[in-house]
């Protein structure tokens, strides 16, 4: 059995307890889509990670290595055990210059300047794979466009349940903090209260000695404060302190040693103690103030009160201290990026970049200011309320038919070839966009206008122009069906068409159109997407034909699409569709029956084009027809796309159709050349 969990990671420095284990003797995969990462778009770029057992702090550096060029996907499968035993992963991001480097990979944790990941875990007995997120909302907004995009790989996980599990670790976490922080705070309390006793007692006795004597102990003081600077410049922090603290009980009135001693406490990670040295030292004395609010706000941060350590290392940022304040700016970075305030973290982060002479720091602020990027890249999809396209395009058809209904592909034929040019536009409001749900009004209109060979515009061939209007208003549901990740979309709409069939005056509408459909998308494993469909047309024909004409309908439609992904890219595809349709028009000429059935390939190829084609085929059984009609359409399509940036996209199509029919209007075949170009826009909140 397939299992699929969830680590919540967005206040890393929680620790919230991990809930999946990584199994030692199963390889594990590991994925991250990064553009921050692919910074070569002519090669194969690298990234790294670390995973940290969560139990004892173990660590093991990975090379994630490009799926293929410009792809941003990045993946490597490896065998991971700690003493060949299960363990709960942390996952980090870490620049490069830190891989080799295990020491300087050390002090990173321990200075809290590395953010842990949010991950996804899919596991059977035979493989493990771990999706690696900026923030669990980036899965969340990746799901919610899989289908309009195949840029992203979406992961196979229920975002409704992740979310309302996010939300409840999120709350239950904070309330641990909040009340984590006010028994520390307790323990602080009668920390101070100690330490002021025991400060009183060391000066009232230094009071009773002679000058000499307390001269004596001034000197053997520095001593002692001397030896321990020693220690701690060597990293021996537990004997600096011992030092230290000696050197408080001879000279308690130097502050500089009580200082030190405070430090030392920090190194030992005594954060409560060292806090309380530090707060009882006056703002200003024999030490750096701003070293002292420094260390304060580091205190805060081990002990995760990331509020009270946020206002410590601002206090030094706004001082603009060298060295000092970009430090404290960069952790003001990582708490606001934690709890996910991006811009403040974003400004935070430049702020390192514009004063910090640390190569190392720099390095770090970089590789966040990165993550960010491409995480407010996938919060402004959220602001789009309004979404407008344009298109417009130039085919040659070398037949062009003659429609009178909404169904295109059962027109006659002409005989005329000539140019179509073809626009269009659509609007969509979008009220509603979470990570369960989307609701979209969508009004939409095309047109065409044809020519002959020579540009020249004709009454015959303009006769044959359809214009359509339409209105719609697709519901989606996004979550599980089948026990399988799915979408589910519900569009009703209205259609109308207008042509000139009489030839006379303008244009006339010729068939108004109630539909509803619904459709639903299952992911049934990672390369099979399924897509099942059905639609209800309701068409009104205005046209003058009565009576075994009328092509009044109801007309039903059962479709499927199986996409077989042969990429972890989602970009190489085979696809296989059919449908079958039961029209059920008034005039018994209009009935019909009919089987499609169709097969596609999806591929990238040279200068970032995409290539569609397509090979189709159905059979039309007119049953009640006067004359016994049927027909039979083979049609073979080709189009490539470019897309020019985010908004501007072209494309050339060709098509070729071969069309078979007992009628004669009807058996005709022909072909098609076309340019076409889109451009879309969003309004945002």
């Amino acid at each position: 059995m397939t299992t699929f969990l969830f680590i919540l990671s967005q206040l890393s420095f929680a620790q919230i307890q991990p809930s999946v284990v990584i199994k030692p003797n199963v390889p594990v995969t590991f994925e991250y889509i990064s553009p921050a990462w692919n910074k070569a778009p002519s090669e194969i770029d690298s990234g790294y990670i670390v995973v940290r057992d969560s139990k004892n702090g173990n660590l093991v550096k990975a090379e994630l290595r490009e799926s293929e060029v410009n792809s941003a996907l990045f993946q490597g499968t490896f065998g991971i055990g700690f003493s060949n035993r299960d363990f709960s992963p942390e996952i980090y991001i870490i620049p490069k210059e830190y891989f080799d480097k295990p020491d300087q990979l050390k002090i990173l944790f321990a200075e809290n300047r590395l953010s842990r990941k949010p991950i996804f875990l899919k596991a059977d007995s035979r493989s493990q794979k771990i999706s690696i997120y900026d923030t669990s909302d980036q899965a969340f907004l990746a799901l919610g466009k899989w289908k309009s995009s195949q840029k992203s790989k979406t992961q196979i996980v229920d975002p409704s349940v992740l979310e309302a599990q996010r939300k409840l670790e999120v709350q239950k976490e904070l309330e641990r903090l909040q009340k984590m922080e006010a028994e520390q705070e307790k323990e602080r309390a009668r920390l101070a209260e100690q330490e002021v006793q025991r400060r009183a007692q060391l000066k009232a006795a230094e009071e009773k000695l002679a000058a000499e004597e307390i001269k004596k102990r001034k000197v053997a003081a520095q001593k002692l404060a001397e030896e321990g600077l020693k220690h701690y410049s060597s990293g021996n922090f537990q004997e600096a302190e011992a030092k230290f603290n000696q050197a408080v009980e001879l000279d308690p009135s130097e502050q500089s040693f009580y200082y030190q001693y405070g430090v030392t406490l920090y190194r030992n990670e005594k954060f409560s103690k060292s806090l309380v040295v530090l707060r009882s030292l006056p703002p200003k004395g024999s030490f750096d103030p701003n070293e002292k609010e420094y260390f304060m706000g580091l205190n805060y941060l081990k002990l995760k009160e990331f509020s009270n350590a946020r206002e410590q290392f601002a206090r030094v940022q706004a001082k603009d201290v060298p060295q000092l304040s970009p430090s404290s700016a960069f952790f003001v970075g990582v708490i606001d990026f934690q709890t996910e305030s991006f811009e403040s973290a974003k400004s935070q982060f430049e702020y390192v970049l514009d004063k910090s002479t640390d190569a190392q720091l720099d390095r770090q602020a970089e590789a966040y200011l990165d993550q960010i990027a491409n995480i407010m890249a996938f919060n402004e999809e959220r602001k789009k309320k309004w979404i407008i396209s344009f298109y417009g395009g130039l085919t040659f058809d070398s037949n062009i038919q003659q429609i009178s209904n909404s169904q295109i592909d059962s027109g006659s034929s002409t005989g005329l070839e000539g140019f179509r040019w073809s626009y269009g536009t659509s609007v969509e409001y979008r009220p509603l966009y979470n990570e369960k749900n989307e609701f979209s009004l969508v009004a939409s209109a095309s047109d065409i206008y044809s020519t002959d060979t020579s540009f020249q515009a004709k009454g015959e061939f303009q006769n044959l122009d359809p214009l359509t209007v339409a209105l719609t208003a697709p519901f989606k549901w996004k979550g599980q069906s089948f026990s399988k990740p799915s979408q589910t979309v519900l569009t009703p709409g209205y259609e109308t068409i207008m042509m000139n069939l009489d030839g006379t005056g303008s244009r006339e509408t010729i068939v108004n159109t109630l539909f509803a459909k619904i459709d639903q998308t299952l992911v049934v494993k990672d390369e099979l997407w399924s897509n099942y469909s059905f639609e209800v047309r309701s068409d009104e024909s205005q046209t003058s034909s009565t009576g075994d004409d009328d092509q009044t309908a109801m007309r039903y439609t059962v479709a499927t699409t199986q996409t077989f992904f042969q990429d972890d890219k989602k970009e190489k595809a085979w696809i296989a569709d059919s449908a079958v349709t039961m029209n059920q028009a008034k005039g018994r000429n209009q009935e019909y029956n009919k089987i499609e059935l169709g097969a596609a390939y999806l591929s990238p190829r040279r200068w970032e084009t995409n290539l569609r084609a397509r090979i189709g085929y159905f059979i039309s059984d007119y049953g009640n027809h006067s004359t016994g009609r049927k027909d039979n359409q083979l049609s073979l399509s080709g189009l490539i796309q470019k897309k020019v940036n985010e908004s501007v996209s072209g494309t050339l199509s060709l098509s070729y159709i071969d069309n078979g029919s007992t009628l004669s209007s009807s058996d005709y075949d022909k072909y098609t050349i076309g340019l076409g170009l889109s451009w879309d826009f969003a309004l945002k909140n």
